[in-house]
């Protein structure tokens, strides 16, 4: 599995052998138990950080490591946010220092997941409905443009970054709509 680190402008596709993923589960968990105790997050302390923020203290590790040149620890990094974010296709670190700037971009053809709240399927007009509230406009902010999804179980909003011009951008928008309007459709 390949993750790729962007700095600056600079990409850097980094090899993550998908055994990994279960091989380091152990590691994992030691990590995610550290994180339950809460985490300073730049200037603020967050006390029980989510799945993003999770990944985004891991990014910011990861890059430590690239930069002490700990090849085996910023595997590691980038074998725990590849587990707990799939289909994540890239990070962009925020150069700055501030953990919470470092942007989690998906890959274009895995929309972010979604739990459905809701037995069986639901009509195409609700389904339709239900997935325009979940999702926000597209906008841009800094070099990329974004769009929000909103997670209805915790009523959280979730940035999602997606690469290209503004056209690519709301077609990749456009189709993890569908997506979700698919899923809420099957009940899947």
């Amino acid at each position: 599995m390949i993750l790729k680190l962007i700095i600056d402008d600079k990409t850097i596709p980094l090899e993550v052998p998908e055994m990994l993923l279960t091989k380091a589960q152990g590691f994992f968990e030691k990590m995610d138990r550290d994180m339950d105790k809460g985490w300073q997050i730049s200037r603020q302390w967050v006390d029980n950080p989510g799945p993003a923020d999770r990944c985004r203290i891991a990014a910011d590790k990861l890059h430590g490591a690239m930069h002490a040149e700990d090849e085996k620890l910023g595997i590691l990094m980038a074998a725990y946010i590849l587990k707990h974010a799939p289909g994540i296709d890239s990070v962009d670190i925020d150069m700055e220092g501030e953990i919470q700037n470092t942007i989690l971009i998906m890959s274009p053809d895995f929309p972010p997941p979604q739990e459905t709240l809701f037995e069986g399927g639901m009509s195409s007009d609700d389904a339709t409905s239900q997935a325009h509230e979940e999702f926000s406009k597209l906008y841009k902010a800094g070099r990329k443009f974004r769009y929000s999804t909103k997670d209805l179980a915790t009523e959280q909003w979730t940035e999602v970054a997606v690469a290209g011009d503004e056209a690519e951008a709301e077609t990749i928008r456009q189709k993890a709509i569908e997506n979700r309007i698919r899923a809420l459709s099957t009940g899947r």
